[in-house]
């Protein structure tokens, strides 16, 4: 049955997170997150059968701090929602887990896997149509079985597993070929140039090297104080 107090909860809690974290500001910080764009962990790559917003997300090396990862996860879902028209409500996902490891271990991964999920289901709920993981390593295997129990059944449900090798079948009713990369089983350009992404990973690099990605981490601080400051809208 559906439990009338727990969705109030979850509305007011949501409501708070977003007078206080100011998704909206973070949203339109383009310029802070143009070198994690030029990284293509995450961005949008066609639509699913529905017409729904594909997002393709890489967990490849990713040397910034996972406070500012996880606002980058901000503002591609702030951007794509309101891209979106009706009736489309929600987004489908491809986590493809074949470049983990290219560089290393990015910092802070469990913190950005928890922090994922858990923006995911108590502040976007029901912005997630499905989520297609592809080739998801013995470790990532391990952090799941550990998160499972806090995942809902609703959320457990969407989640689809699968290889590259066998993503034409595995994605046939979620995605038409013509919108999955050649990289991923598709027939789609790749939207992911791998020499283009290590020359970004080597300024962002010297970037963090320099000073942590202090304008990242302080637009994650206070978001209003960083709009003031930097010629937005703070109220």
């Amino acid at each position: 049955a559906f439990d009338v107090d727990a969705a109030a909860d979850a509305l007011l809690d949501t409501l708070r997170w977003r007078r206080e974290y100011r998704p909206d500001v973070v949203m339109a910080a383009t310029d802070v997150f143009e070198p994690f764009h030029a990284l293509r962990n995450m961005y949008v790559s066609g639509v699913d059968v529905g017409g729904r917003p594909v997002i393709v997300c890489t967990p490849a090396f990713n040397p910034w701090p996972g406070t500012t990862r996880l606002a980058y996860l901000v503002h591609v879902l702030e951007r794509t929602i309101a891209a979106m028209r009706p009736p489309v409500e929600r987004i489908t996902y491809i986590i493809d887990f074949n470049l983990y490891q290219k560089n290393g271990r990015s910092p802070d991964g469990a913190q950005v896997a928890l922090g994922t999920l858990k923006l995911l289901q108590a502040h976007y709920p029901e912005r997630l149509h499905a989520m297609l993981v592809l080739d998801m390593p013995w470790m990532f295997n391990a952090v799941y079985a550990v998160l499972k129990p806090f995942i809902d059944a609703g959320t457990k449900a969407k989640l689809h597993w699968a290889s590259v090798s066998d993503m034409p079948l595995a994605a046939r009713a979620l995605i038409a070929p013509e919108h999955v990369e050649r990289r991923l089983g598709g027939t789609a350009p790749n939207l992911r140039d791998e020499c283009a992404v290590d020359a970004a990973l080597a300024v962002a690099q010297r970037v963090v090297d320099r000073d942590g990605g202090a304008l990242a981490l302080e637009l994650v601080a206070d978001p209003v104080a960083f709009a003031r400051a930097h010629g937005g809208n703070g109220d």
